[in-house]
């Protein structure tokens, strides 16, 4: 998968930047089974986007669509699996990173201040 698609959205408040990894650890946050329609609904991003990335992450065998009536159903992979928890723990290690160099700088702030 290209690094470089990223599609801008703005949501009410917030303002990010939405890109394919992000739609996995979404759909594991979903019991690793979700719908398309919950997808839009959650994300707001364009069905074409949508369809574009599950075509990728079916093609590389992170997603499996099963159709259930009307209702497609996506479902994650052992491998999509995978990829999402180790996505969801840098993620983690991140914030943690990003929380202790708050401190640090606000102490900086403080002692020169």
């Amino acid at each position: 998968m290209e690094g470089s698609e990223k599609t801008e959205r703005t949501d009410g408040m917030s303002k990010f930047l939405l890109v394919p990894s992000d739609l996995l650890v979404f759909i594991r946050k979903q019991l690793n089974t979700t719908y398309i329609s919950a997808i839009y609904k959650e994300t707001k991003m364009t069905w074409s986007w949508i369809n574009e990335v599950i075509i990728k992450f079916e093609k590389y065998g992170l997603i499996e669509r099963e159709k259930q009536g009307r209702i497609k159903i996506i479902k994650l992979t052992k491998k999509g699996e995978e990829l999402a928890d180790d996505l969801i723990r840098i993620e983690s290690i991140l914030k943690k990173i990003e929380k202790n160099l708050r401190q640090e700088s606000n102490k900086l702030l403080a002692t020169t201040g």
